[in-house]
């Protein structure tokens, strides 16, 4: 089995296969997630029918599907992180909720309005959480550098364009809704700061993401 990839290269899907003597069945499928997966079961199978997975790509849609367009393989504002079934999780983070709740890889929306305005920037209104290993990529206004975890932390809380702030190393990049490409993986060498406001938070909070609050002074 051959694909043509868009750079007109052409791929054998059916390498993985080589190593397995014959007498197999295959079946390929493309997974709602836009995962194209190819799978075998012996044709002598003493009655058991399970079908293995032994090839897929991407291997990873967390992190192999991103760009500066579009939401990325969540809805915006969402968190994708892969499972132990290789499916992706989408996940709301805290202080955010589904636009519609009967679409779990749906976009997230905040449970407030930021505003810019004297009472929008008082301080004691808004907190942050942090996120390890999470990223959402090209989404970046501003960047700072050098800046320390503390400066960035503190640069999101007081501006009020800022959603949400990641940090790596001694750069700083600050964030604007709506958030996209949003993924949490062990690969990820990053630390959000998400900004959202005291006390109202959505329903079934406990249900997002889980986050490290921080309890620092700005």
């Amino acid at each position: 089995m051959f694909i043509v990839r868009r750079n007109g290269q052409i791929s054998d899907l059916s390498s993985q296969a080589a190593a397995l003597p014959p007498g197999y069945y295959f079946r390929a499928t493309l997974n709602f997630d836009g995962v194209f997966e190819i799978y075998s079961r012996p044709k002598q199978s003493n009655g058991a029918r399970n079908w293995t997975a032994i090839w897929m790509q991407p291997y990873n849609i967390c992190l192999d599907i991103i760009g500066s367009i579009g939401s990325g393989a969540c809805g915006y504002n969402s968190v994708c992180q892969l499972g132990n079934n290789r499916r992706p999780i989408c996940e709301c983070p805290l202080g955010y909720s589904l636009v519609d709740p009967n679409d779990k890889y749906g976009s997230c929306k905040p449970s407030f309005v930021q505003s810019c305005d004297q009472n929008g920037q008082n301080l004691g209104v808004y907190t942050l959480a942090e996120l390890n290993n999470t990223d959402w990529p090209f989404n970046d206004y501003e960047r700072k550098n050098p800046f320390s975890e503390e400066d960035c932390r503190n640069s999101c809380l007081t501006d009020c364009f800022c959603a949400v702030a990641i940090h790596n190393g001694d750069d700083c990049w600050k964030k604007r809704l709506p958030l996209s490409n949003g993924r949490r993986d062990s690969n990820v060498n990053r630390r959000a700061f998400l900004k959202f406001k005291k006390g109202d938070l959505p329903p079934n909070s406990s249900d997002r993401i889980p986050v490290q609050e921080e309890n620092r002074a700005p």
